[in-house]
């Protein structure tokens, strides 16, 4: 579905990775990732489980629109996000772009142990909900941050409290992978780096 022009999709994956010492090597040490409808990887890996279904209606109404997209494959719950649990206002909340909301929540579960000096690489592309954002909320002092790509991976060093590399990678289509690349490069600065990517539409 992440090639047909008619379909549209969303998912988010954050991957930490630790310097093997002594070797060019790194370990996988944890990996988490949220895909359309809820479906487990292990299921769409080896049963061949289709995830793309009808466009939900809280995302755009596709028989008032010209849009070609009425199938595809989306995250639910993208709407919902506890900002107590991350100490975000209410205010800030409601402004952050729903993808970075998923980056932090998959970042937060990561196993770190207290370690700070571990990098940060995200990559991200679709920019919808500041189009949403303008269309339906007054602008505020949150608008700037809630939407910009380069604060999504900010967010989760601040959250988080590291002091590694971190930076935000937008190539379109090749920003996870270009993301991942990143991570590993951050391993010669860093014990660790979290390599996060994300879209939804």
């Amino acid at each position: 579905s992440l090639l047909n022009p008619n379909t549209a999709s969303s998912t988010t994956s954050t991957t930490v990775v630790r310097e093997i010492r002594d070797t060019r090597a790194a370990l996988l040490i944890w990996n988490s990732a949220l895909f359309p409808s809820a479906v487990d990887v292990r299921r769409l890996a080896t049963l061949g489980v289709d995830a793309v279904g009808q466009v939900p209606s809280m995302r755009w109404n596709v028989a008032s629109t010209s849009t070609r997209e009425r199938h595809g494959g989306f995250v639910e719950g993208v709407e919902r996000f506890d900002a107590t649990r991350i100490g975000t206002s209410s205010a800030e909340a409601t402004a952050m772009d729903p993808q970075q909301r998923l980056l932090i929540e998959r970042a937060t579960c990561a196993p770190l142990a207290n370690e700070c000096g571990v990098g940060v690489s995200v990559g991200i592309s679709v920019m919808d909900f500041d189009t949403v954002l303008r269309d339906v909320l007054p602008v505020c002092v949150y608008s700037g941050t809630g939407s910009g790509h380069s604060v999504a991976s900010g967010r989760i060093s601040f959250v988080l409290a590291l002091q590694g590399p971190c930076l935000t990678i937008d190539t379109a289509c090749s920003a996870a992978l270009v993301a991942c690349d990143a991570a590993l490069a951050h391993l010669s600065l860093t014990t660790a780096a979290i390599s996060a990517s994300v879209n939804a539409m």
